[in-house]
């Protein structure tokens, strides 16, 4: 019984453990994309602003908005890590259920097996029982045959003592 609670009790904390860390996988995503859509507000804002001699764009800039376009390119990079990361997660999920889906059909194996052997094991019982009862019941009418003659035998013995004893006393 205690091998079945430890089997459930782990199973039941290895699938919290995955749904914690699968949102803990979303959250960030969610906060790499947040991230992402503020950088390119700026860049937009960047874009738009025009300090230069006679409203063209200035060197400053021009820099400001390469360093917020670089900003998105590792943001982006990120993006893609994580998403990586949570594809092998999610294969080695999948190969960790495949590989319970497995062995979980060994065990049904095994125990088929084990219960078939039992069956057989049973059905000999049974034949074995039946022979014994049969021997028993022949053994007891033996038995009975037995004490029957044996009375027989007896009431003979007493009959012919008291001709016996009766022909002495005459």
């Amino acid at each position: 019984m205690k091998i079945f609670s430890f089997f459930f009790i782990s199973i039941f904390l290895f699938h919290h453990l995955q749904a914690q860390d699968s949102l803990g996988n979303i959250s960030e995503l969610q906060k790499l994309l947040k991230d992402r859509k503020d950088r390119f507000d700026e860049y937009a804002i960047a874009a738009d602003k025009r300090t230069g001699i006679f409203g063209n764009k200035s060197k400053k800039n021009l820099e400001q908005s390469v360093e917020i376009l670089l900003e998105i390119v590792k943001t982006d990079n990120n993006i893609f890590n994580e998403l990586s990361h949570a594809i092998v997660k999610r294969g080695m999920a999948k190969a960790d259920y495949s590989y319970d889906q497995i062995e979980s059909k060994q065990t049904i194996d095994r125990l088929t097996q084990a219960a078939d052997t039992l069956n057989k094991q049973l059905i000999m019982v049974k034949e074995m029982n039946a022979s014994l009862e049969k021997k028993a019941g022949m053994q007891k009418g033996i038995s009975y045959l037995l004490a029957g003659v044996i009375l027989l035998l007896l009431l003979f013995l007493l009959i012919t003592r008291r001709k016996k004893a009766q022909t002495k006393i005459s």
